[in-house]
C-alpha cells in the first residue's frame, strides 16, 4: 500500500507577517521611540492570527500523541538550554564576582 504525502507549497505573505509580528515583539522589549512603541500594540494579536492560518486545516492525531510530539520538540530543548545556561550564570558568578 502506498502512502501519498501532501507537499504544501510555502505562503510568503505568511512568512512576511510572521517577520512583521516577530519584529514588532522584539522591538517591544528593547525600549523603543514613542512613535514606534504605539505601533506595537498589534503584534502579539497579529501573531496569533498568523498562527491560527498556520494550523488551519491540520488534523491532530490523538492527544497523547501531540502532546508527545510536543514534549520532545519544545520542552526537552528549553530544559537543556536553561541547564547550559544557568550552568555558565554559575560559573561566572564564582569567577568573576
Amino acid at each position: 500500500m502506498s502512502v501519498m504525502k501532501i507537499v504544501k507549497e510555502r505562503d510568503e505573505s505568511i512568512d512576511l507577517l510572521r517577520f512583521i509580528g516577530l519584529s514588532l515583539i522584539i522591538l517591544a522589549h528593547v525600549s523603543p521611540p514613542e512613535v514606534l512603541f504605539n505601533l506595537r500594540c498589534f503584534d502579539v494579536p497579529l501573531m496569533l492570527f498568523v498562527s491560527g492560518l498556520t494550523y488551519a486545516g491540520r488534523s491532530v492525531d490523538t492527544s497523547r500523541r501531540f502532546l508527545g510530539h510536543r514534549f520532545m520538540r519544545l520542552i526537552i530543548p528549553v530544559y537543556l538550554f536553561l541547564t547550559v545556561y544557568f550552568i555558565l550564570v554559575f560559573l561566572l558568578k564564582i569567577f568573576f564576582l
